[in-house]
């Protein structure tokens, strides 16, 4: 997956306080167009939109988006020491930043949100999704809403597991899992060991944010 670190593809530039990741000369254009398609702005939810990636998205590996954080964290800080950010993770989906403004969050979540593995799809059965979808559309035989509900009843199937009920992904067991206990690296991630084979697993999430320049 491409993602654009802070040493390769940053462009922090402040517009009236603010601060955007893209040229400056394109920032009032950006948001000008952006309030004329919703008819209101939160700036920190405009941030946190198009300052999010999804490095981990389908991996179970969380390293890629402490580095992804940490290079924001210090890549912002050094550009502006006196304003403050949040940096957020929401484990293995998307990481973003933005400025608190209004009532942009702060805090970590305390709800854990357990934990299903990512369907993998190869690029076979991509295709042919997508020639579903578009032979749906030519007939008129069920349409994109009937395609999409049966992708979700083949994102069930496939699904192992939801934190600690179902089988185990790694060698399909089920005879349980051991009691989940919070990263050392990483707060957001609580994992537990498969009882048959001793594979470390996922088993819940929440959201974090670390706080720069507070």
């Amino acid at each position: 997956m491409d993602i654009r670190f802070p040493s390769e593809g940053m462009e922090l530039h402040s517009y009236c306080g603010l601060v955007f990741n893209m040229p400056a000369e394109l920032i009032p254009e950006r948001l000008a167009s952006e309030i004329a398609r919703v008819g209101h702005l939160s700036l920190w939810e405009y941030q946190h939109f198009t300052n999010h990636e999804h490095p981990t998205i389908g991996e179970e590996d969380y390293a890629a988006e402490l580095e992804l954080a940490q290079g924001w964290a210090t890549a912002l800080q050094s550009a502006f020491p006196d304003k403050r950010f949040v940096v957020e993770i929401s484990p293995f989906d998307r990481t973003t930043w933005y400025q608190p403004l209004g009532d942009a969050p702060i805090d970590d979540e305390e709800v854990w949100e357990l934990y299903s593995p990512p369907v993998c799809m190869s690029g076979a059965e991509m295709k042919a999704g997508l020639l579903e979808v578009f032979s749906a559309l030519k007939t008129g035989e069920g349409g994109v809403g009937a395609f999409t509900e049966q992708q979700k009843a083949n994102f069930k199937a496939r699904t192992a597991r939801r934190g600690p009920e179902g089988v185990c992904e790694k060698c399909g067991s089920d005879q349980g899992f051991s009691e989940p206990t919070v990263e050392r690296a990483h707060r957001g991630v609580r994992m537990m060991n498969c009882l048959a084979c001793e594979a470390r697993v996922v088993h819940s999430t929440r959201t974090i944010r670390d706080r720069i320049g507070f």
